[in-house]
């Protein structure tokens, strides 16, 4: 889903996410968050353990590292009941949930999962088992929505779990991004993203609508994020190994009723990376020293600044950058040195190019903050490390 489809962050039609936009009323609504890395799995391995993905191990569709402290894994040793329903993330034996929804039969998991009912009957099973147990709770819960294929109501095709959404948009509704033609099939696609998105607000207000029948609503942390843009053919491009806005910018919202004023945030950057560690501290249990995001707790809590609140590191496919509320660098590595090239070089100044459409790498058109982002990048670099050749080779 990208960063501004939801109607509270502009939306990409009207009306397409009420249930969102209500919680956006009630939280910190952050106007800069990104992932660390613009592909599904790794990603959401980088939001449950807090390390980007060549720390984890997941820098693609592998496995996390063993022993890599995971949130559930936390939590589940503080003594909550954790769930997860929806896309899997698999690894159950790494990242310790203690309930997962399986669905009946096997295929194409994008078989499944598009299902608001299913998602509520699960959700009030969960809720119902951590009160019986006395125990505190943490659900994930991980639409298929509104990746493709976007698709319609029930298919007539074997374990095909779907319902209408509760709204369908008409090519003419919607909104065409500004990097696109206004082409029939380009509208007639942004209706099927939009009519799926609409189904995942629907998947969202089930969940909160069964959480607020519970003893524990106003004492529940509520995160809503996604795990890359939506990437509809920015710049030409259809893959999601990019550093492109459609490919790393992403809706985040943190309401915590206990002590959380709404607020619009477009001073700091958020990331990913920063989810695990901030419902670590929210939830007052101590952050593992491996962790490399920062707890947000302090702007949930109204607090005015956190150390290195300013920037986010990317690293996806042969690439990494970093991105300001302003500005983003970017450059390529040569695969087999696993060092940076100087052959393939992004600079954008977005407070006029929101676009990216116009490269200022190497030109004098800001040389001071070109450099100066470079340094940050490389310093990032080393410090993780991320294109060190690996010491065994």
């Amino acid at each position: 889903m990208n960063w501004d489809s939801p109607g509270c962050f502009g939306g990409a039609a009207p009306d397409i996410t009420p249930h969102i936009d209500r919680l956006a009323t009630e939280g910190i609504r952050f106007e800069h968050a990104y992932v660390n890395i613009a592909v599904c799995t790794p990603s959401r391995s980088v939001m449950l353990t807090g390390l980007y993905p060549h720390n984890s191990g997941a820098e693609g569709f592998q496995r996390i590292r063993s022993g890599t402290p995971t949130l559930p894994a936390i939590l589940t040793e503080a003594g909550y009941l954790c769930g997860t329903v929806g896309k899997p993330l698999r690894q159950q034996d790494v990242f310790h949930w203690s309930v997962n929804y399986r669905w009946q039969g096997t295929g194409d998991e994008n078989r499944w999962r598009r299902d608001p009912k299913v998602y509520r009957r699960f959700a009030r099973s969960f809720f119902q088992m951590a009160e019986v147990a006395q125990q505190p709770f943490f659900l994930m819960a991980s639409s298929h929505d509104s990746h493709r294929p976007y698709g319609g109501g029930l298919s007539k095709t074997s374990h095909f779990e779907r319902a209408e959404s509760s709204r369908t948009y008409q090519p003419n509704e919607v909104k065409v991004p500004g990097f696109l033609p206004d082409l029939p099939n380009i509208r007639k696609e942004m209706a099927g993203y939009c009519t799926s998105t609409r189904r995942f607000d629907d998947m969202v207000g089930v969940i909160i609508d069964e959480l607020g029948k519970t003893k524990n609503v106003d004492d529940t942390i509520v995160v809503f994020l996604s795990d890359h843009g939506d990437n509809l053919g920015s710049h030409g491009l259809f893959n999601k190994d990019s550093l492109i806005e459609e490919s790393i910018r992403i809706p985040l919202i943190v309401h915590d009723p206990r002590d959380c004023a709404p607020v619009h945030d477009t001073t700091h950057v958020a990331s990913i990376i920063d989810v695990m560690p901030t419902v670590v501290d929210l939830a007052g249990l101590p952050t593992p020293g491996s962790v490399q995001g920062q707890s947000l707790a302090p702007i949930v809590h109204g607090g005015d600044d956190i150390p290195g609140g300013r920037a986010a590191f990317i690293e996806t496919g042969p690439m990494i950058g970093i991105r300001t509320p302003t500005h983003c660098y970017g450059m390529s590595f040569d695969l087999e040195s696993r060092r940076p090239t100087d052959n393939d070089i992004w600079f954008y100044d977005l407070t006029g190019d929101p676009l990216e459409l116009h490269n200022l790498a190497g030109t004098e058109a800001q040389p001071e903050l070109e450099q100066e982002l470079r340094q940050a990048l490389l310093a990032w670099d080393q410090s993780t490390p991320w294109l060190q050749v690996p010491e065994h080779g």
